[in-house]
């Protein structure tokens, strides 16, 4: 799994597996709102035949998972900023991946999130307003 490459690196918490803990590949939102890893949201459901959520322990009536691009291309794109950022120089030992207290994302954090990078991305042209 890539994640384990990167897992040296610090990470925000909101990129992370609340069943793994790893860096999420291919997140998935369920029935209660909480986005886990498919392989182990799957596994959580399928194999082990849970009937509730990881996160809030709610028990479950369905068992639906939407896919979460938004999440997945924010962590594409910090992972391209990370490779970027340690191209060319020596890798020194970082500490590992930061264990949450406690795991919830909600769609209005990530949400934000984009927001806030989009707004940074944006040039806005100058006007002379008036003159």
């Amino acid at each position: 799994m890539e994640s384990k490459a990167n897992s040296t690196t610090t990470c925000p918490e909101e990129f992370l597996c609340p069943i793994s803990l790893e860096i999420m590949e291919d997140p998935v939102v369920t029935a209660t709102g909480i986005t886990c890893e498919r392989k182990r949201i799957e596994e959580w459901f399928f194999v082990k035949n849970k009937k509730t959520c990881p996160a809030t322990s709610q028990e479950l009536k369905n068992f639906d998972l939407t896919p979460n691009h938004l999440l997945k291309r924010i962590i594409s794109s910090w992972r391209n900023k990370m490779s970027l950022e340690q191209e060319g120089e020596e890798k020194m030992p970082q500490p590992n991946v930061r264990v949450p207290r406690r795991y919830e994302v909600t769609h209005a954090t990530l949400l934000g999130k984009a927001r806030t990078t989009f707004n940074k991305r944006v040039l806005v042209p100058e006007t002379n307003i008036g003159g």
